[in-house]
């Protein structure tokens, strides 16, 4: 049974004063972090996904 590739994304919107410099800090902080705890677990469980799984 064929299914749907599974998405997620995240939005950062901010207030006209910090919109310079808070979404692309927060961004870089949560891509280390989803990058830490979900990507490489679970690349290293299910090699296979090598090619489907990434963190843009």
């Amino acid at each position: 049974m064929p299914l749907l590739p599974l998405t997620r994304t995240f939005a950062l919107t901010a207030r006209e004063y910090i919109r310079h410099f808070v979404p692309s800090d927060v961004a870089a902080a949560l891509k280390s972090i989803l990058q830490e705890t979900i990507a490489m677990p679970a690349l290293t469980r299910c090699p296979f996904l090598k090619n489907a799984l990434t963190l843009l």
